[in-house]
């Protein structure tokens, strides 16, 4: 967030070649996985046509590498199928993405479940998949990350697991990080381990360097109320960004936010016209686990989000939600620093301090460009995104709940020289959405 007047506030808060994928086969990369049965169909896996180039008159967000954008638009499919086989089968690690190879790695924790190896074993002509051990199931990670912090207090910033998820990465201050005194730590986070969850007693666990996550407008939307535009509080103490515009079960367009905007559900908030975007009996929050925030505006709601500067008009139209692979590149839409693409997910899940509410614990994916920043102050709830050169519309994959690493140089509406974060985190589409029982809302 910003306060009144931008200062930040810490809250207890492109195509030169073509993509030469025929004959690109599914493999099966698993030590002692026996293989047997046919995959599933998924749909559009087997269309190997390279998606259309968004027409000259199409916006697209600054830094999207097109040719990326369409490999990740291919593998989405394998993707979405291994997180719905994770939903039902316990095991799954991490699920990582390769543009250059067309690959999907899945690591899972004991004996992959049989819809998994079909899909990794069937003769498609799309993307490699392989399936690969993993020593501890993601579900496993997050609880060892959360113990972590509850043993280490203010001594630790964040948790998540390694890339191969053997291991626990504990994000501290230097001087924590240092041999003589992570020591100690770890063995404050084993005898944690010990009285709450036994099972995990022994996860290698790993002390580096870290910053906390610290909640981070367009400016005059309008109605209906679209994704990416800026929204401060009614009485002016600080501002934040719309997120994705979602329907309930009756239909009726509501739009999602961070809950570190609004810490107590207690503001009414407005746009950069002075014009309300809802008011404070229309505004619910939620903090434990995701951080966010559901607004029931006035005016409606559309399914579309604000691409380029704080200042630009350009609009793209929301195509669906889908859930986050390592080795992803995204983007962020922030009203205050606009977009930050080229974003790259390093962590499917981070355990951290909820902005705002650092008595509790939030998770979230993380994503990064140390090149150009990820997002600033006042950028919170703003959508995380890819674009889709097939049809030119956006992919959902989350909200923005705060900034982490270093920071960088990048304009914004404050400054021509601002400071943005170089690591991003953000609660996961599927979880919001699974948590206030919405759907995305979509056009086109």
């Amino acid at each position: 967030m910003t306060d009144a007047n931008g200062e930040g506030v810490t809250l207890c808060l492109k195509v030169d070649t073509q993509l030469d994928m025929t004959k690109v086969r599914i493999a099966l990369i698993a030590s002692g996985i026996v293989v047997a049965g046919a995959v599933p169909a998924i749909a559009g896996a087997d269309d190997m046509s390279a998606p259309t180039p968004p027409a000259a008159s199409t916006p697209v967000p600054e830094g999207v590498d097109l040719a990326a954008a369409a490999a990740q638009e291919q593998m989405e499919p394998y993707v979405e199928q291994v997180e719905e086989i994770g939903k039902k089968h316990q095991g799954l690690a991490v699920t990582a993405v390769d543009h250059d190879t067309m690959t999907v790695t899945v690591r899972w924790k004991g004996q992959a479940p049989p819809e998994l190896t079909d899909l990794a074993s069937a003769d498609h002509d799309v993307v490699t998949v392989k399936v690969l051990p993993a020593k501890y199931s993601q579900a496993e990670i997050n609880v060892a990350a959360a113990a972590a912090l509850d043993a280490l207090g203010d001594a630790a910033y964040s948790a998540g697991g390694n890339s191969d998820s053997s291991g626990l990465v504990v994000d501290v201050p230097p001087a924590k990080a240092k041999a003589s005194v992570a020591a100690t730590l770890k063995a404050d986070v084993q005898e944690e381990l010990t009285t709450e969850t036994p099972e995990l007693v022994g996860i290698p666990v790993t002390f580096e360097e870290g910053t906390p996550v610290e909640g981070l407008g367009r400016f005059n939307s309008g109605t209906p109320r679209k994704g990416g535009a800026f929204m401060t509080r009614g009485d002016g103490t600080g501002s934040c960004t719309t997120g994705f515009t979602v329907l309930n079960s009756a239909g009726v367009g509501k739009i999602l936010s961070a809950a570190h905007c609004d810490p107590l559900g207690d503001h009414s908030w407005v746009d950069g016209g002075n014009d309300r975007i809802a008011s404070a009996a229309n505004v619910t929050y939620h903090h434990e686990g995701i951080d966010s925030l559901l607004m029931d505006p006035d005016g409606g709601t559309i399914g579309r989000v604000y691409i380029g500067t704080w200042n630009g008009t350009s609009l793209l139209d929301v195509a669906k939600a889908g859930p986050t692979a390592v080795g992803e590149y995204l983007c962020t839409g922030g009203a205050i620093s606009g977009d930050h693409c080229s974003l790259r997910v390093t962590q499917q899940s981070l355990t951290y301090d909820c902005p705002g509410r650092t008595s509790l614990r939030c998770t979230g994916a993380v994503a990064e460009n140390t090149a150009h920043g990820a997002a600033t102050h006042g950028d919170s709830g703003g959508p995380v995104y890819y674009f889709r050169p097939s049809d030119s519309r956006v992919g959902a994959r989350g909200i923005i709940s705060g900034g982490t690493g270093a920071t960088v140089s990048c304009p914004s509406m404050f400054s021509a020289n601002d400071r943005c974060y170089t690591r991003v985190v953000f609660p996961t589409i599927a979880g919001v959405l699974d948590y206030w029982n919405v759907t995305l809302e979509t056009r086109g």
